[in-house]
């Protein structure tokens, strides 16, 4: 994430006060927290390696799958200014992301219809795409997306069909974890946040593996 004044730090304890993860393996105290000086947070499973890159929070799963170019899955937390859109059903949320993941993976296409999911007490959806890379590598991405504190908040899993299906459970359990806190006095800290959605400046193009 970028931030102006300071960046995000990932909490290493849990915090038993915030929202439990719904429908994710490991739910409760043992799930550690990401929490952002905006307020917004998150909890991940503990054998998840959560990393801070310049644009995004990268999130590794135990026993990552592999081919000869690299990891076969990827994961990550995006979040964008939502610019007074209120609702993540809104048209203009489904057209920007569609738009986004046209330009970070061209082959992938959108597959099936939105479905309707929550992030803890908030409405989300579920979009989803499938496609066969230049290189024949058949990949399927899925982002889970909300809206919390006037923020776009999604989770993108990308990467091989079969693998993303067994660890649907704890990216669900993630993303049903997002939850708004107060935040920072600081405004410094406050005012800035922006992670960017994909193909703007997370990546030009998928993982090598996914290609």
């Amino acid at each position: 994430a970028t931030a102006t004044g300071a960046s995000p730090t990932a909490g290493a304890a849990p915090a038993d006060s915030m929202t439990q993860p719904q429908g994710g393996p490991g739910r409760g105290a043992e799930w550690l927290v990401y929490k952002h000086p905006t307020g917004l947070s998150m909890r991940h499973p503990p054998d998840w390696k959560l990393t801070q890159l310049p644009t995004a929070l990268q999130l590794v799963p135990p026993n990552v799958a592999m081919n000869a170019a690299g990891a076969a899955e990827a994961y990550f937390v995006l979040a964008e200014g939502a610019q007074g859109i209120a609702s993540p059903e809104d048209p203009r949320i489904v057209q920007y992301f569609g738009q986004e993941m046209a330009k970070f993976a061209p082959f992938l296409r959108p597959s099936g219809s939105m479905e309707r999911i929550r992030a803890g007490s908030a409405p989300g959806i579920l979009l989803a795409w499938d496609g066969t890379s230049p290189a024949g590598i058949v990949v399927r991405a899925r982002m889970f997306i909300t809206i919390l504190k006037g923020y776009a908040l999604a989770v993108l899993a990308l990467g091989d069909r079969g693998k993303l299906a067994e660890r649907d459970d704890a990216v669900r359990g993630m993303f049903s974890s997002f939850a708004a806190g107060v935040g920072e006095k600081d405004p410094h800290l406050v005012g800035a946040w922006k992670f960017c959605p994909p193909g703007v400046r997370v990546a030009s193009r998928p993982p090598e593996a996914l290609r």
